[in-house]
């Protein structure tokens, strides 16, 4: 028996897209991975933190800014210590510290004009160069901000003291502040060490 052209040409397409696509089609892989690591710890307990100021220990602490100078800093003497106690039973890390909560009084915002800077020493040198000053608040960030820190180790049922200090920065104008007042809040932000 002996096939058309038309019909071999039509066999051999066929045969030619069935060869095709049992190349594409065959050609699959199947991967699986599997791995096992040291059994990590999972640890139940509590971290707590309380805040404690000085000078005073109140909610509240005034900074006399009356008759100042840019580059004026307060406390003139020593530093504002603020103590963190672990409670728990866990230790943590301090991560962040930041302002927040601002308000101001008057124009222009005193919020703006005063820096703070912060350390884990308390022999700092709070005329390092090094040293980061940071606005409470700007015209992007008017609520707060946050405030460059070192990261603390917090161990359990332990205390840490972090060093602060807040100076009149130099606006580069002669703005009047006399009528203006600003308040805010830190946030100390505290987690648990894995």
């Amino acid at each position: 028996m002996r096939l058309k052209k038309p019909t071999l040409v039509a066999i051999s397409a066929v045969a030619a897209a069935a060869a095709l696509c049992g190349i594409i089609l065959g050609t699959q892989a199947s991967f699986t991975a599997q791995t096992s690591g040291s059994p990590q710890p999972v640890t139940a307990g509590r971290l707590s933190v309380e805040l404690s100021t000085s000078p005073g220990g109140g909610d509240t602490i005034t900074i006399d800014f009356t008759e100042a100078d840019p580059g004026d800093v307060w406390p003139r003497n020593g530093a504002f210590a603020l103590t963190l106690t672990n409670t728990g039973d866990l230790d943590g890390t301090l991560t962040r510290l930041e302002s927040i909560e601002v308000s101001d009084t008057g124009t222009p915002p005193l919020s703006r004009t005063l820096e703070i800077a912060s350390s884990t020493r308390a022999a700092q040198d709070w005329n390092d160069p090094v040293l980061t000053w940071r606005r409470i608040a700007t015209g992007a960030e008017p609520s707060g901000r946050p405030i460059p820190t070192d990261r603390l180790a917090l161990p359990a049922g332990q205390d840490r003291v972090l060093y602060l200090k807040v100076r009149l920065a130099d606006a580069g104008d002669d703005r009047d502040h006399t009528e203006s007042s600003t308040g805010f809040r830190l946030k100390v932000t505290v987690e648990q060490q894995v």
